[in-house]
C-alpha cells in the first residue's frame, strides 16, 4: 500500500498520465479500453466500457 501511495503522491509532468494510472488501478480497465474512453461514457458511479482501441483497428466494439 505504501508503494501505491508513493506512486500516486509524486509530481506528475502530465496529469493525463496520473488519470490513466488511477483509472487502471481502480477499475482494472486495460490500456486499449482507457485509450478509447470518451467523456460520454463516464458517469458518477460507473464507466461504460463498450469500445477499445487496437493498433491498426482503431476502435473495436465489445
Amino acid at each position: 500500500m505504501e508503494e501505491v501511495q508513493a506512486f500516486f503522491a509524486r509530481d506528475w509532468d502530465d496529469n493525463r498520465y496520473f488519470a490513466i494510472n488511477l483509472i487502471a488501478a481502480t477499475t482494472g480497465m486495460r490500456m486499449g479500453e482507457i485509450r478509447a474512453l470518451q467523456l460520454k461514457s463516464v458517469f458518477d458511479d460507473y464507466i461504460d466500457v463498450s469500445v477499445s482501441w487496437e493498433k491498426g483497428a482503431w476502435f473495436k466494439r465489445h
